[in-house]
């Protein structure tokens, strides 16, 4: 079976194409569009596997608890691909916001792959010490004088002034 997140179903019910088209494209070119989900979804691993757990969801099964924002990720660039297999109809005014939705998902991706302190809440990497989501902790700062912020706080200002 495929290593995609998505099958053809999956693909249709989360896409803007209609589903009619999707079918005429499958009919034309058979397998083109599974091959496409497939390649995604080999490109998504890629570029997320330096600081998370992939493939994301179930080794059993992939396509089970797949984090939705992946899902709405290879969606995207998935459309943009079969619009660009299929052809553009030029009086459709929804081209570009298909473009830039995959535009912006290459983006968040990047940001996902690279960020320090991660945006994303995708699964960590089992054999990896480092952090990809670090969640709030408590903003107070203690220390044994109950006077020391005063000197802490005009020590900062001292160092901002120019």
């Amino acid at each position: 079976m495929a290593n995609s997140y998505l099958d053809l179903d999956g693909f249709k019910s989360r896409s803007i194409i209609p589903s009619a088209d999707i079918d005429q494209l499958e009919s034309l070119e058979t397998g083109w569009l599974q091959f496409k989900l497939d390649e995604r979804s080999s490109w998504l691993d890629s570029q997320l596997a330096k600081r998370y757990a992939v493939p994301f969801g179930d080794l059993g099964n992939p396509r089970t608890n797949v984090p939705p924002m992946i899902l709405a990720w290879l969606t995207a660039l998935v459309t943009l691909d079969a619009y660009d297999k299929r052809g553009w109809n030029p009086s459709v005014a929804q081209a570009d916001r298909v473009i830039a939705r995959a535009e912006k998902s290459e983006s968040e991706i990047a940001l996902a792959a690279n960020s320090v302190s991660g945006l994303y809440e995708l699964p960590l990497r089992a054999d990896s010490d480092e952090s990809a989501v670090t969640r709030g902790s408590p903003l107070a700062y203690s220390e044994a004088s109950p006077y020391r912020w005063m000197s802490v706080q005009r020590d900062a200002v001292l160092d901002e002034e120019p």
